[in-house]
């Protein structure tokens, strides 16, 4: 069970994560309870006894393809971990940054493939000779600590670069990455069918947050699918994912390269496709621009009109979907070994001394 120490260790190095995201501009992630729950498996595991990096990797990739059973998502995880004795009286702020330092997550912070977050730890207090105090019934020594930040990208920053050089090449600006379109595609892609997903794009883009009072917003979503290279004994990695995506994306929505859009979320599966045959990635995007409603209107983009023609509301879903949409899911998620694979932080020092 946590006690107050730990809580407020994993409290101290969240905001950490969180805090140097913004000062670099980066989009904080998503918190995962996948990862969360395959974070704390792997750092009960590992406090255990010896292993290797390797080792350590390899659990926490099992346990995540465990956790995402249900979740339809492509995950390239990594992880960062560190194992260590503290005096019993340590302060949490104490134990928190040498861990920060430990396992190097100034720069794991700004990865801007750090799409999903979780972490969790162990810990036990020690009396003078090793031995947990709730057993031995001795006096508080040391308080041993392991700590496992699990991070993963599911490709999408990968796809939205690649589609940004393809904006770039008919020069047109960047599109944003989007946290609450992001979350957008992530739900539609479990939607049954366009008439479903389309009435309900307006609710989601003003619940999410992306459409709110004071400002002029438009959204836009489809989706595609693209054949898996090799069969399903085959990997993958990211950047061979990210080249077949994008360029199946852009094949299928050209809309992907108008001006008239400043930001995207993008959210990706693998399935057994029944129409198309053998696997396939899934990719469903949500485009959009917002703006301050007073201020002035880019030049290049069209006045907003309803169906007939006319001036519509500040606010409005523009939705369509594209390419073949069988959204049964006839497989659980597919799981890919990344290659090359991600970084991993080193910080392995055993409880006992």
């Amino acid at each position: 069970m946590p006690n107050d120490k730990d809580i407020a260790i994993l409290i101290i190095i969240r905001d950490f994560i969180l805090s140097e995201r913004e000062r670099q501009g980066l989009l904080a992630p998503v918190p995962s309870t996948e990862l969360s729950n395959a974070a704390r498996e792997t750092a009960i595991w590992l406090a255990s006894g010896e292993a290797s990096e390797d080792e350590i990797y390899e659990y926490l990739k099992d346990r995540c393809a465990e956790q995402s059973g249900s979740a339809n998502s492509i995950w390239f995880p990594g992880l960062a971990y560190g194992r260590h004795l503290w005096p019993a009286d340590a302060e949490s702020i104490e134990i928190a940054i040498d861990l920060i330092e430990m396992i190097g997550l100034s720069e794991i912070a700004q990865l801007p493939v750090l799409d999903y977050l979780g972490m969790s730890s162990t810990f036990a207090v020690l009396d003078q000779s090793g031995n947990p105090v709730e057993v031995s019934g001795g006096q508080p020594h040391s308080f041993g600590y392991a700590l496992v930040v699990a991070y993963a990208s599911d490709g999408n920053t990968a796809i939205v670069d690649r589609i940004n050089d393809r904006r770039e090449r008919v020069g047109v600006d960047a599109l944003q990455m989007s946290v609450p379109l992001r979350e957008m595609a992530r739900k539609f892609m479990t939607l049954s069918s366009s008439d479903e997903a389309g009435d309900s794009l307006y609710e989601e883009a003003q619940i999410s947050g992306y459409a709110t009072e004071g400002w002029r917003v438009r959204t836009h979503y489809g989706g595609s699918y693209a054949k898996f290279p090799g069969g399903s004994e085959s990997s993958v990695a990211e950047p061979e994912m990210a080249d077949i995506v994008a360029t199946q994306l852009v094949e299928d929505w050209p809309t992907l390269l108008h001006p008239d859009w400043l930001d995207i979320g993008v959210a990706t599966g693998v399935k057994d496709h029944p129409t198309l045959g053998g696997l396939n990635f899934q990719a469903e995007f949500v485009i959009g621009w917002r703006i301050p409603f007073d201020a002035d209107r880019p030049d290049h983009f069209p006045p907003p009109t309803d169906e007939g023609g006319n001036p519509s509301t500040p606010v409005e879903a523009d939705a369509g979907l594209g390419g073949n949409k069988a959204l049964d899911d006839l497989l659980g998620p597919v799981y890919r070994e990344p290659d090359p694979k991600p970084q991993r932080r080193r910080g392995w020092w055993p409880f006992s001394s």
